[in-house]
């Protein structure tokens, strides 16, 4: 299997399933994303996408809790700690 049609599988099959609808998926996520942009002054930092990153297993949790989306939520808050410590140093 190449990876268009490995792609072609995941989005029409798993993550349908997982994350239900792209269209109803995406949009909520940038219903998200434009609330949080709407608070943010100046231009967009690495810990910002990490938020972003966040807002997004958000809303896949939102169609079906799973415990990679908690998983992923883990990792992001540690890449903003990190992101701190580099800043900070």
């Amino acid at each position: 299997m190449n990876i268009l049609q490995e792609a072609d599988e995941i989005v029409h099959r798993d993550r349908n399933h997982d994350y239900g609808n792209p269209l109803d998926n995406h949009s909520f996520t940038a219903e998200l994303w434009n609330s949080f942009l709407a608070r943010r002054k100046g231009p967009l930092t690495a810990r910002d996408v990490c938020w972003m990153n966040i807002l997004q297993k958000i809303t896949r949790d939102s169609h079906k809790p799973k415990r990679d989306n908690l998983t992923d939520v883990a990792g992001y808050a540690a890449n903003m700690e990190m992101i701190e410590y580099e800043l900070n140093k």
